[in-house]
């Protein structure tokens, strides 16, 4: 396997590959199983929005696995750019993002494209970036998006979100944010359970790859 390090990051804390395996290994465990925890039982209600989905589930992260390595800041800010939904860091490097989650709800009209689209805000590096200080900050090789979805099925979600970079991919020039698409981008499939994972690749606009890990989950309606 190959390790990737970030150079803004100082020698004896640095993210590699083994913290990001360590990481994603935790959040397939605990993301499945957050509809089903106390604390989105008393957390959660019929009119909680995306933001207040995103709080609960970053308390349940935090309190479920009280040993992890990880911690979680919600809408993590960096300047001049959008806010992310969640900022993961290493407890033991709180200055430094080693990954990030961006929030929707499905159905969506922006997972893919569109001002306020998880995948274009990705693209654009609008997210996926290491540090709030822009002198500091590095793009990131790998980052999230987890899907809420309220009505629909995984297959539906999936099939038309494929089918929308398709169409995209089609167009051989950069679209109004600059982006170009290719089928390469398409979602696939880990695992389709009670809760859905997938993972894509894409080309950002400086010509760097990020690859997008996808956890869905069903939600109250």
């Amino acid at each position: 396997m190959s390790v990737f390090g970030l150079k803004n990051i100082p020698p004896g804390k640095s993210s590699d590959e083994r913290d990001l395996m360590d990481l994603l290994s935790e959040l397939n465990q605990f993301i499945p199983s957050f509809v089903t925890s106390s604390i989105y039982d008393r957390d959660i209600f019929y009119n909680s929005d995306e933001n207040h989905f995103t709080e609960t589930l970053i308390k349940y992260l935090e309190n479920t696995n009280t040993g992890s390595r990880f911690s979680y800041m919600s809408q993590a800010s960096l300047p001049n750019k959008r806010s992310i939904d969640i900022g993961v860091y290493l407890k033991a490097n709180s200055e430094h993002y080693i990954f990030c989650i961006e929030a929707k709800f499905l159905p969506s009209r922006d997972y893919v494209t569109g001002n306020y689209a998880a995948i274009k805000r990705y693209k654009k590096n609008e997210h996926g970036l290491s540090n709030r200080n822009p002198n500091k900050a590095k793009i990131l090789p790998e980052s999230a998006i987890v899907g809420y979805l309220k009505s629909g099925t995984f297959k539906n979600h999936f099939e038309s979100i494929n089918n929308l970079i398709s169409k995209l991919s089609k167009d051989k020039s950069p679209d109004k944010f600059g982006l170009t698409w290719n089928l390469s981008e398409h979602l696939q499939k880990i695992k389709v359970d009670t809760a859905a994972t997938f993972f894509s690749n894409h080309q950002r606009e400086d010509g760097s790859m990020i690859k997008l890990h996808h956890f869905w989950v069903y939600v109250i309606d």
